[in-house]
């Protein structure tokens, strides 16, 4: 058996899988952390004049906007561990799925503090050109979407188990290449398409951890880990 057979026949099971996946009433949680977000971005723009909102907390990667992408990445980190550890005690094989997640998703949260691929970016910068793009951060950050992209399809069957957590990661890509693209069409960037793009990247990690969460909740209600007189 090739490959790509071996690969389909793990996406039939899992689609098989997840048809039988248990799972309790998540959308108020989606609800809940969408809610959540929004207003956390009207009170950056209303709590302090729109010209330094817009310059500090969306412009800058010091700001409120910043912090918050951080927090949802490293949540979205932890949730990930925290299926992977529930499945290795059920010797689930594909425990590995959600460790690629949460080494992902932690390296994505440094990067948001340590700002890795603005560093990158200009240390190449001194000796490359960007060519048609506007920096080498640019550059960078559209290079993590095409490494994720081959990476998220390797992941499919173990995600296509849980149900809705595919769905709301592929909501997640959907705001990221929203962002990527109004950071790349705008130069220089105006303060709508700051706010729009940084907007953007908020609800991208607001949708990682949703479905880092649902997905840590199926491993739950799946394996029954949380009825403790099973457990005993």
């Amino acid at each position: 058996m090739n490959v790509i057979e071996r690969f389909y026949n793990q996406l039939r099971n899992a689609i098989v899988e997840r048809r039988s996946a248990p799972l309790p009433d998540v959308l108020f949680i989606i609800v809940i952390v969408i809610g959540c977000t929004i207003a956390y971005i009207m009170a950056a723009l209303i709590l302090v004049p729109s010209n330094k909102a817009t310059a500090y907390h969306f412009g800058n990667e010091r700001g409120a906007v910043t912090v918050l992408s951080a927090i949802f990445l490293a949540a979205a980190s932890a949730f990930s561990l925290t299926s992977m550890v529930t499945l290795i005690r059920i010797n689930d094989q594909h425990k590995w799925v959600w460790l690629v997640l949460a080494i992902g998703f932690a390296f994505l949260s440094f990067d948001e503090l340590l700002r890795f691929h603005e560093q990158a970016g200009i240390f190449i910068g001194q000796f490359l050109g960007s060519g048609v793009f506007r920096n080498w951060n640019d550059v960078i950050v559209i290079l993590y979407g095409v490494l994720a992209f081959p990476i998220f399809i390797s992941l499919l069957p173990g995600l296509i188990r849980w149900r809705m957590v595919l769905e709301m990661f592929t909501i997640a890509f959907v705001f990221y290449g929203i962002h990527t693209v109004i950071d790349s069409i705008n130069d220089p960037p105006t303060s709508y398409s700051v706010i729009l793009e940084e907007s953007a990247k908020l609800f991208c990690g607001a949708f990682l951890v949703i479905g880092s969460f649902i997905g840590f909740i199926g491993v739950l209600w799946k394996n029954r880990i949380f009825d403790l007189t099973n457990a005993r």
